[in-house]
């Protein structure tokens, strides 16, 4: 039959489109444009034909991540990210893995997008440093070197797994000098290396 869009609540109006198309061979997908974390919760997806029936349960999570951004100054060295949720936690390790003492504060906005930034005052001129942001969707694991003033890092997210597989599409530019940051169609459970250049 045809798509039961008309009787869509209005918080997706706009946003949500299915494929009537598809649904002949198997593909009732519904695609939700602009996701946001009011989004987050339990769909059903109930499909009927003369053929057959059926229905399945989807759990959406949503997140919000970027990629950290570096300065070091006077043996200081401050990462700053500007949109995570949930609320991660930060860690920082040496070489060798040990847990760093470090100073974190965390910003939220009213949307409840938070920012964090991080700082660790005992660094040293061509160490190398781990900056790890975390919260229950996505990891954001940074090496960090430190070379005179200049501060190179290379970022790694990891997805957590989900049980059906589902994708994600990220792209953004942070705001430090000489970096950018993409990140698309990344599958859960999946990393992607992406190496940003502050100075």
């Amino acid at each position: 039959g045809a798509p039961a869009l008309a009787g869509q609540a209005s918080q997706f109006t706009g946003r949500a489109q299915v494929f009537p198309v598809a649904v002949a061979t198997g593909n009732a997908s519904l695609l939700l444009r602009n996701v946001r974390g009011g989004d987050e919760g339990e769909y059903t997806c109930s499909v009927s034909s003369s053929a057959a029936r059926g229905s399945i349960i989807i759990q959406l999570r949503t997140a919000a991540f970027s990629a950290p951004t570096f300065k070091f100054s006077n043996g200081t060295l401050t990462g700053e990210a500007s949109r995570w949720f949930p609320k991660p936690s930060v860690t920082w390790l040496n070489q060798t893995g040990d847990i760093l003492s470090a100073n974190t504060s965390f910003t939220e906005n009213s949307e409840g997008i938070v920012g964090v930034v991080s700082v660790f005052e005992s660094a040293q001129v061509s160490e190398t440093y781990s900056c790890r942001i975390q919260n229950s969707l996505v990891l954001a694991e940074t090496e960090t070197r430190v070379t005179g003033t200049d501060v190179s890092a290379s970022t790694y997210f990891i997805f957590s797994s989900a049980a059906i597989p589902v994708g994600s599409n990220y792209g953004s530019k942070t705001t430090g000098p000489r970096t950018r940051t993409s990140l698309g169609h990344c599958m859960p459970g999946s990393t992607k290396r992406i190496k940003t250049t502050n100075v």
